[in-house]
Parts: C-alpha cells; sequence; structure tokens
C-alpha cells in the first residue's frame, strides 16, 4: 500500500480511505479491469466476423501486448484457491463475471456449431474448458518463460490446437 500511495503521490492512509485492505484493492483492480474485458468482448460478439474468427481475435486480444500481462494476473486471482481465501466478500461478484465471460465463450461456440464451423458432436462444455485450459495464463507464463516462446507465437500454436487438432 505504500509503493502505491508513493507512486500516486498521496499518503498511505488515503489508499486506506479508499480499500480498506490490500486484498480489497486487489478485488477491486480484478473487478475493473474484468468488467473492462467484458465490454471489449461485448464489441467482438456484435461483429460479423465468423465464430472461429471471433475466438481468435478473442484469443489474440488476452495474450498479447500489455493485456497479457493483466490477463495473467486475473487468472491467477481467479483461479488461485488462496486469494478467493482471501477476498470472500468480493468472490461472488468477481465469479459473475467470470461466468459472464464463459457464458458469451459458450455462445460464440454455439454460433459456430449452428454454422458448421465447429463440430456439434462434442459438447460446448467440453469445448469451453478446452479453450480455457489452452488459455491458462499460466501455460503462457510456463512456455513463454521456459522455452522462450514469445506471446504471438504461442497465441498462433494454442489457435491450431484448439481449431485444428494435433493429428497431421
Amino acid at each position: 500500500m505504500e509503493e502505491i500511495a508513493t507512486r500516486v503521490g498521496i499518503a498511505k492512509g488515503t489508499v486506506y480511505l479508499h480499500f480498506a485492505s490490500k486484498e480489497a484493492l486487489v478485488a477491486a483492480l480484478v473487478t475493473r479491469d474484468m468488467e473492462l474485458f467484458l465490454e471489449e468482448f461485448e464489441g467482438l460478439l456484435a461483429s460479423e466476423q465468423t465464430a472461429r474468427a471471433k475466438l481468435e481475435a478473442l484469443l489474440k486480444s488476452m495474450y498479447t501486448g500489455l493485456r497479457r500481462k493483466r490477463i495473467q494476473f486475473l487468472s491467477s486471482v481467479t483461479n488461485g484457491r488462496d486469494i478467493r481465501c482471501l477476498l470472500p466478500e468480493h468472490s461472488n461478484r468477481i465469479h459473475e463475471l467470470w461466468m459472464q465471460l464463459a457464458s458469451k465463450a459458450a455462445g460464440i461456440l454455439e454460433e459456430g456449431k449452428a454454422a458448421g464451423e465447429f463440430k456439434v458432436t462434442l459438447p460446448t462444455k467440453t469445448m469451453l474448458v478446452a479453450l480455457f485450459s489452452l488459455s491458462s495464463a499460466h501455460v503462457l507464463e510456463r512456455l513463454s518463460l521456459e522455452d522462450d516462446i514469445p506471446p504471438e507465437e504461442f497465441v498462433r500454436y494454442r489457435e491450431t490446437i484448439f481449431f485444428d487438432g494435433i493429428i497431421a
């Protein structure tokens, strides 16, 4: 909190006037970022692109540039059990926002099934879990740190695996 106050140029006590604790500050950041991301996602949903193009745009948006760092943070917060325990009063809102994102992504998958882009024999929930699993910030971080794979290249590999599979 002291570092934040110093960077902003205010007293530490002023930060505590707005946020009761470090956890409340983290929850506010997570909530704000998720709300902003969902707003951007709405614009993508309204586009005239194919379902695949929408998902590709979503994944590129999530995992390139500055957004990548924020998504890694959001993913670790929303998926980390310890964080959820630290933020119980905020976990309902964060979970609600996550479910909105999952619902919208499932809608794109359903749209793709209806248009013949995606296999109708695969349950949408299974496709959604696979998509989010391949999109895990932990996976991106591990690959980019250990194998020195640039995020843009990782995005292309992930899209290939998700959309085309691994069979030659």
